[in-house]
C-alpha cells in the first residue's frame, strides 16, 4: 500500500506541469480573446472629414420653433429614422406651440413631440420621406474616450459645416459625453449630431461649459438613450 501510494504521488507529480501549462494556455487564450473583442468593439475604419460632411449633411434639419408667448427660434436636428422621425435636444423644443422642419428641401410641420423623461433628447414626428436617416451607434459611449468625433453644424455655417474634435470622457453626473472641439460651435447648434469617424451618430449636442481663457467643453446626450423614449419607433 505504501509503495502504491508513493507510485501514485510520483505519477501525479509528473502530470502537474502539464496541468499548469494547460491552465496557463487557457487563461492566455481567454484574456487574448477578451482583449481582441474589446479592441474590435472600439475600432472601426475612419472616413475623411469631407466624406463625413457629404454623408451627413442631407439628413440635417433646420427647425422653426414657435411658443405661445410669441417667441420664435431657429433650431436644428437630424433625420433618425426612415419614418421621418427627427432627433433633437429636448430643451430646444420644450413647451413649443408649433414646430416646422426643413430637411434637405423637404418641408413639414411637426405632428408630435416625444420627450425623454430624464435626458436632453426628443423625437419629432413628421411626414418627411425620402431622406436617408443617419445611423445611430450601438457602441458604449463610456468606452470611447479619446476617439475623434465630428459635429455637423447648422446649415448657415457654409464654410465649415463639420467641426472635428475628440471625446474627453463620460460625465457620470450628467450622463453625457464630454467633448473638446477644435473650433467653437457657437449658439444654435443644440441638436446637432455628433458622429464617430465611421459615420455613426454617438450623441446629440446638448450644452456647453465655458471658462474665460480656456477651451469650452461641450456635452452630448448619448443616442442610446433615444430607446428610453416611449413609442420611439426607432430601428431596434
Amino acid at each position: 500500500m505504501v509503495n502504491d501510494r508513493g507510485q501514485f504521488m510520483k505519477i501525479t507529480a509528473q502530470h502537474w506541469p502539464k496541468k499548469i501549462l494547460l491552465w496557463l494556455t487557457a487563461a492566455v487564450l481567454t484574456l487574448g480573446g477578451l482583449f481582441f473583442w474589446m479592441r474590435q468593439d472600439q475600432t472601426y475604419p475612419e472616413l475623411p472629414q469631407e466624406e463625413i460632411a457629404r454623408l451627413a449633411s442631407p439628413a440635417i434639419c433646420m427647425l422653426a420653433i414657435h411658443w405661445d408667448d410669441g417667441r420664435f427660434a431657429i433650431g436644428m436636428g437630424f433625420v433618425a429614422s426612415a419614418q421621418g422621425r427627427i432627433a433633437v435636444s429636448r430643451h430646444s423644443v420644450a413647451e413649443a406651440k408649433r414646430v416646422f422642419a426643413v430637411c434637405n428641401a423637404h418641408f413639414a410641420p411637426v405632428e408630435g413631440i416625444h420627450k425623454h423623461p430624464d435626458q436632453d433628447l426628443a423625437l419629432l414626428n413628421t411626414t418627411i420621406a425620402g431622406v436617408a436617416p443617419l445611423p445611430l451607434s450601438r457602441r458604449d459611449p463610456e468606452k470611447l474616450t479619446g476617439k475623434k468625433i465630428y459635429v455637423v453644424r447648422s446649415r448657415d455655417h457654409i464654410h465649415a459645416p463639420v467641426v472635428a474634435g475628440q471625446i474627453l470622457g463620460f460625465d457620470d453626473r450628467q450622463q453625457k459625453l464630454a467633448l473638446l472641439m477644435y473650433k467653437p460651435l457657437y449658439g444654435g447648434n443644440s441638436g446637432a449630431p455628433v458622429l464617430l469617424g465611421n459615420g455613426e451618430v454617438i450623441g446629440v449636442i446638448s450644452n456647453v461649459w465655458t471658462i474665460p481663457g480656456k477651451p469650452s467643453i461641450y456635452f452630448a446626450a448619448p443616442v442610446r438613450d433615444f430607446y428610453g423614449i416611449p413609442d420611439h419607433a426607432l430601428p431596434p
